[in-house]
């Protein structure tokens, strides 16, 4: 009897879909979406208040801003990142009751901020009184924007992404539309955005917690011991944001005492290069750091490392495609983006700089990795190596080749930093116990 040839078996797209298009993948477009509306919203505030208002009130807009995301990174620090890796550790009931502790800190975080901000805005009204009114403003806004800050956070911690993506489009269509009615109004000044972004905040941020009120437990019991452990945590996570943030800042720092003010700004004209992309990769790291945490907590170190390396592999590719392309058209769009021939001549120092934003993203695993496995302070370890290593090279390099030696030192430093993280977290795999 004649038998039927063997057919080839085709290609398993099916499992391949399933390995690099699963739930993390799609969870991150969203998470990308999301934090893309976010962002979307910060900017186009900035323009509507730099349009209505002039350059005097969005100064004031800006410094008042920034002192907010100051908070916001306290909070997340310390309240949202020992959440999603202590809280993947508990069970579910016992988690509930590690968020309804985070809640109330974050009241108090809230309390100590709105004070301190009243304080802080007393003193200005003796000193400029149109800055005072917008920091009154900014002061009594503060509960209610930490509030929209806290939920939006905890709900992607959750990795409830749809519905922090509600909650954001919600919030940030109710803002737009508050700010341009003030425009049309002549009403619109930086302290009336503010009250606009305060109210606006109250309304989200009470909803999401009244609708998603049963992942709350609050007990008193244990509390103490709690809070020193949350404190041990976060401390190294929010040192680590601190490194990250005096590093960046000491570019800008030393380049007018370098070479000129002048540089500086040009040096942050494309440094738009890195910024562009930030959407794109906190928008994958506020799924990855939950999923991360997860995995570890139910699969192991294999499980950890399989999620590390696929997310860093996809953002990589991801940037990789993002830095050709401006490589490519970085150079002759800067001017006319800027409208300024300063910017002129520049696709050398714009592609050092897409190789830094690569280099960054392809730490992202490794990096959350540490977090995931309980050991932050590997992080913080390596921002301090860091934040010598940049001192170091920036300012030899900036004195032989200008501003493309301070990417390159930023290069330098990226690349160090990218390789203690993955060569602690190998290490940490390879124990038997993780300390």
């Amino acid at each position: 009897m004649e038998t039927a040839p063997a057919q080839s078996r085709p290609p398993d797209n099916a499992g391949f879909a399933r390995r690099w298009l699963g739930p993390t993948a799609r969870k991150s477009v969203w998470s990308i979406t999301d934090q893309l509306t976010v962002s979307g919203t910060r900017f186009l505030m900035t323009v509507l208040v730099a349009r209505y208002c002039g350059a005097q009130e969005l100064g004031y807009y800006a410094i008042a801003f920034s002192v907010l995301i100051v908070l916001i990174v306290l909070q997340e620090s310390l309240l949202i990142a020992p959440y999603i890796v202590q809280g993947r550790q508990v069970e579910e009931a016992e988690r509930r009751v590690f968020a309804g502790r985070i809640l109330i800190l974050h009241v108090m975080i809230g309390i100590g901020s709105t004070l301190i901000a009243c304080i802080g805005t007393a003193v200005l009204f003796a000193v400029n009184s149109g800055f005072g009114v917008t920091m009154a403003a900014f002061s009594a806004a503060t509960p209610t924007m930490l509030l929209y800050a806290f939920m939006r956070r905890f709900a992607l911690a959750q990795l409830s992404v749809a519905s922090a993506l509600c909650l954001d489009l919600a919030v940030s269509a109710l803002q737009i539309a508050g700010v341009i009615a003030l425009a049309e109004a002549d009403r619109l000044t930086a302290a009336s955005v503010f009250v606009t972004m305060g109210a606006v905040s109250a309304l989200g941020g009470l909803t999401w917690l009244i609708l998603n009120r049963q992942l709350f437990v609050f007990r008193i019991s244990g509390a103490v011991a709690w809070a020193l452990s949350t404190w041990r945590f976060g401390r190294w996570v929010l040192g680590s944001q601190q490194l990250v943030a005096l590093r960046i800042s000491m570019v800008y720092w030393l380049l007018p005492i370098l070479l000129s003010t002048k540089s500086a700004g040009i040096f942050a004209g494309c440094a738009v290069v890195l910024t562009a992309a930030n959407p794109l990769l906190i928008g994958v790291a506020n799924v990855l750091e939950p999923r991360a945490a997860e995995a570890f907590a139910q699969g192991g170190r294999r499980e950890l490392l399989r999620v590390a390396r696929k997310v860093t592999f996809m953002i990589t590719l991801l940037l990789a495609v993002y830095g050709i392309g401006v490589s490519v058209f970085g150079e002759p769009v800067l001017p006319w983006l800027y409208d300024d021939e300063a910017f002129a001549g520049l696709g050398h120092l714009i592609t050092v700089l897409a190789m830094v934003l690569l280099m960054r993203a392809s730490r992202m695993g490794a990096a959350f990795g540490l977090r995931a496995m309980g050991v932050p302070r590997m992080n913080f370890l390596a921002g301090m190596v860091e934040l010598f290593v940049n001192l170091a090279a920036l300012i030899p390099l900036v004195m032989l080749f200008g501003l493309v030696g301070a990417a390159y030192a930023m290069l330098l430093t990226t690349f160090i930093g990218t390789a203690l993280r993955w060569w602690a977290f190998d290490r940490l795999l390879r124990r038997r116990t993780v300390i």
